[in-house]
């Protein structure tokens, strides 16, 4: 009897916990002030940020562009870890320093092809991508395109 009134218990904490953490994360949602300056589009179609993970997710079908704000950006194909998800069966990760002027991309993991150049996983170098500019990732077209312009 103790233990079923243990679970009982349990249960009616973490429903407790459950909405507490909704109205906590509802009120961040509106206090979110950051704006977009770059837009990301993909030849495989992309949707917007989840609230729940904070991510950005490539997928087969759906909008073709995600607007992401200044900040830095884990891009690759682990939904866990990474803030931006391509659909790719090969592993690839890059972080992206986004700036007003540039993005800054380093391979983490995997290959990625931009202008006829390739880049392996080096994590001290940068590839300074500007406005327009495509790279590949997998055979999957990425374009950036600065916002405003």
């Amino acid at each position: 009897m103790i233990i079923i009134i243990f679970q009982l218990l349990t249960v009616i904490f973490l429903f407790i916990m459950l909405i507490l953490l909704g109205f906590l994360s509802k009120g961040k949602k509106n206090d979110r002030t950051w704006k977009a300056i770059w837009t990301i589009e993909c030849d495989r179609a992309v949707a917007g940020s989840s609230d729940t993970w904070r991510h950005f997710f490539f997928r087969k079908n759906g909008v073709d562009k995600v607007d992401i704000p200044e900040g830095t950006f884990y891009l690759g194909n682990n939904i866990i870890l990474d803030d931006i998800v391509i659909d790719t069966k090969k592993k690839i990760r890059l972080y992206l320093n986004v700036q007003t002027n540039q993005i800054l991309v380093t391979v983490l993991e995997g290959t990625i092809r931009v202008n006829e150049s390739f880049y392996e996983q080096d994590k001290t170098k940068q590839i300074n991508l500007h406005d327009h500019m495509a790279f590949f990732i997998n055979g999957i077209k990425i374009i950036l395109k600065r916002k405003g312009r």
